[in-house]
Protein backbone atom coordinates (compact mmCIF):
# COMPACT_ATOMS: atom_id res chain seq x y z
CA UNK A 1 0.00 0.00 0.00
CA UNK A 2 1.23 3.42 -0.67
CA UNK A 3 3.29 5.61 2.19
CA UNK A 4 0.64 8.15 2.15
CA UNK A 5 -1.94 5.76 3.11
CA UNK A 6 -0.26 3.86 5.63
CA UNK A 7 -1.62 5.16 9.10
CA UNK A 8 -3.29 8.12 8.44
CA UNK A 9 -7.08 6.59 9.18
CA UNK A 10 -7.57 6.09 5.34
CA UNK A 11 -10.20 3.42 4.89
CA UNK A 12 -10.14 1.53 1.30
CA UNK A 13 -13.31 0.22 0.21
CA UNK A 14 -13.53 -3.41 -0.97
CA UNK A 15 -12.64 -2.41 -4.79
CA UNK A 16 -9.78 -0.40 -3.91
CA UNK A 17 -8.01 -2.74 -1.29
CA UNK A 18 -8.68 -5.12 -4.57
CA UNK A 19 -7.26 -3.27 -6.59
CA UNK A 20 -4.18 -2.28 -4.27
CA UNK A 21 -3.73 -5.70 -3.77
CA UNK A 22 -3.47 -6.41 -7.54
CA UNK A 23 -0.87 -3.61 -7.86
CA UNK A 24 1.22 -4.98 -5.10
CA UNK A 25 1.00 -8.85 -6.65
CA UNK A 26 1.72 -7.81 -9.91
CA UNK A 27 4.85 -5.12 -9.01
CA UNK A 28 6.29 -8.35 -6.77
CA UNK A 29 5.54 -11.37 -9.94
CA UNK A 30 5.13 -9.69 -12.99
CA UNK A 31 6.05 -13.08 -14.08
CA UNK A 32 2.77 -14.50 -13.20
CA UNK A 33 0.88 -11.72 -15.41
CA UNK A 34 -0.18 -13.97 -18.78
CA UNK A 35 -1.72 -12.97 -21.70
CA UNK A 36 -5.66 -14.01 -22.24
CA UNK A 37 -5.56 -16.61 -24.97
CA UNK A 38 -7.49 -15.65 -28.55
CA UNK A 39 -9.34 -19.55 -28.18
CA UNK A 40 -10.72 -17.61 -24.72
CA UNK A 41 -11.50 -14.76 -25.61
CA UNK A 42 -13.57 -16.21 -29.36
CA UNK A 43 -15.23 -18.77 -26.86
CA UNK A 44 -16.48 -16.06 -24.63
CA UNK A 45 -17.56 -13.89 -27.62
CA UNK A 46 -19.43 -17.30 -29.07
CA UNK A 47 -21.31 -17.68 -25.41
CA UNK A 48 -22.58 -14.41 -25.41
CA UNK A 49 -23.22 -13.66 -29.41
CA UNK A 50 -27.13 -11.86 -29.19
CA UNK A 51 -26.95 -10.80 -25.57
CA UNK A 52 -27.85 -7.17 -25.10
CA UNK A 53 -27.03 -5.62 -21.79
CA UNK A 54 -28.38 -2.21 -20.56
CA UNK A 55 -25.56 -1.14 -18.09
CA UNK A 56 -27.91 1.54 -17.24
CA UNK A 57 -31.00 -0.42 -16.10
CA UNK A 58 -31.74 -1.07 -12.78
CA UNK A 59 -30.87 -4.39 -11.21
CA UNK A 60 -33.96 -7.07 -10.88
CA UNK A 61 -34.59 -7.17 -7.04
CA UNK A 62 -35.90 -10.81 -7.70
CA UNK A 63 -32.41 -11.69 -9.06
CA UNK A 64 -30.50 -11.25 -5.79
Amino acid sequence: MDDYRQGKGFCLSFEEAFLEFLDQDIRQNPHHVKNVPQSLIAHARELTRGVEVDLDAPLDPDDE
